[in-house]
């Protein structure tokens, strides 16, 4: 077995609500091809929505950001990105959650006959090839 040093960096910035810093917001930063896996980086936000993780080698990654919307113990996932770390600090990343918008339209049945709304189920997802928008 032959070890070698890398270049790590240090992945930092803040994390924006539409209320402001988003505070105690965990950040995680998993390999792109095992994000199923868990993360060995991550950090909670400050008071000032600001992480900081360290140790970080070059690669592509997916950061995370979950918060805690009734302020239990149950965290769910605001956002997602796609992140490419070479070995050089990343120390002014800023990562958006709780964007919301707005989307109206009609819905129409292909077949004769009324839809009955109360079993009516929509849902939107990301068409790029990682779910994860642009």
């Amino acid at each position: 077995m032959t070890l070698r040093r890398i270049k790590t960096a240090e992945v930092a910035g803040h994390v924006i609500s539409p209320n402001g810093p988003a505070k105690r917001a965990m950040v995680q930063l998993a390999p792109k091809e095992h994000q199923d896996f868990g993360s060995q980086y991550e950090d909670t936000t400050d008071d000032a929505g600001s992480f900081q993780m360290k140790g970080v080698p070059p690669g592509s990654y997916i950061l995370s950001v979950f918060q805690r919307p009734n302020q239990d113990y149950h965290y769910e996932m605001s956002a997602q990105q796609k992140l490419e770390v070479s070995g050089e600090n990343i120390e002014s990343l800023t990562v958006a959650v709780g964007i919301r918008a707005t989307i109206e339209g009609r819905v129409r049945s292909s077949t004769s006959g009324s839809i009955t709304t109360g079993r009516l189920y929509l849902s939107l997802a990301a068409i790029d090839e990682d779910n994860l928008g642009s």
